[in-house]
């Protein structure tokens, strides 16, 4: 539940936490993009005492949460602090999420051209290309 003036807005827990998620993790070309979760109806930021409030919520139902919140919440919905404290989880989330969108046929696409590319990295080529 989420309080404003004069109104109330009521999210299931699974909402909530897709909320959370597409703002959290959020990414742009492999890099991590945060932002602070909006309220879907009105697409304004929650407030920190509108997270907050949410977080009571979710904790009161005894709802254990996902790392990426707990992350969140222990910055104190800072993102900047966030970031800093957790840069290498929030960089390879920013990847595996753009990954997951890909489809087979442009996954294999980018594996070979970091394999043509990077020849800082020790990439086995033929091991590559067996499995692709």
């Amino acid at each position: 539940m989420c309080i404003s003036i004069k109104k109330i807005w009521v999210f299931t827990i699974k909402d909530i936490i897709q909320i959370f998620k597409l703002a959290i993790l959020n990414q742009e070309n492999y890099f991590p993009s945060p932002h602070i979760p909006k309220n879907p109806y009105t697409n304004q930021k929650f407030t920190y005492g509108q997270l907050h409030n949410i977080i009571l919520q979710l904790n009161y139902l005894k709802k254990k949460l996902p790392v990426f919140i707990s992350i969140f919440v222990n910055a104190d919905f800072d993102l900047d602090i966030m970031e800093e404290s957790h840069r290498i989880y929030f960089d390879l989330k920013a990847i595996d999420n753009e990954i997951e969108n890909y489809s087979e046929t442009k996954y294999k696409r980018k594996i070979k051209y970091i394999i043509k590319t990077e020849s800082d990295y020790k990439l086995c080529k033929y091991c590559f290309e067996r499995k692709i």
